[in-house]
């Protein structure tokens, strides 16, 4: 986990774990009163981390890479599984299927972005009642519809078009499958 941009003082976290974190932007991070139960990361780059009232139950953490100025950030994700967040992006790199499910909230117009890396390619997953619009083509709405990539490299920018429920493919690179 790579810090980008957190301020917060009297910081108290119960089981801080390695995994996958993401949306979170933390960059000069000095600690002045931060007390951690179970706390374990795999890599863990911080300069400068100041906490004042941050309390948290579990925060899992692989990796998190920069955000880039007027862009969204993205996270490298090695495991098989990850739960999106909106106005984030994330690259997809393991020799398997990378799973990525879409939030369960979500607000019009925040931006989720997938590019693939890993030889296993990638699929985004829904929730009930959820739906991805890509041209002519709709997913079957709920947890039985999905895209997924052809290629390993491919890519793909969704956005929310109706609050938690729908999203629209506003990008694509590859042959990108609606199911």
């Amino acid at each position: 986990m790579y810090a980008v941009s957190v301020t917060a003082t009297n910081l108290t976290a119960t089981n801080i774990s390695a995994g996958t974190y993401v949306g979170i932007n933390l960059e000069p991070f000095s600690a002045t009163n931060i007390s951690a139960t179970n706390f374990s990361a795999t890599t863990l780059t911080a300069t400068t981390i100041s906490a004042v009232n941050v309390s948290a139950t579990t925060i899992s953490a692989t990796t998190y890479l920069n955000t880039p100025a007027g862009g969204i950030a993205f996270s490298s994700v090695t495991s098989t599984s990850v739960s999106m967040c909106g106005n984030y992006g994330f690259v997809l790199n393991n020799a398997g299927v990378c799973t990525a499910t879409l939030p369960l909230t979500g607000a019009v117009g925040n931006v989720i972005e997938i590019a693939g890396v890993g030889a296993g390619m990638w699929k985004v997953a829904q929730n009930a009642s959820q739906a991805i619009h890509f041209g002519n083509l709709n997913s079957t709405t709920g947890a039985n519809g999905y895209l997924s990539a052809t290629n390993r490299y491919d890519y793909v920018k969704l956005i929310c078009v109706v609050a938690d429920n729908e999203y629209t493919v506003a990008g694509a690179q590859g042959n990108i499958v609606v199911v």
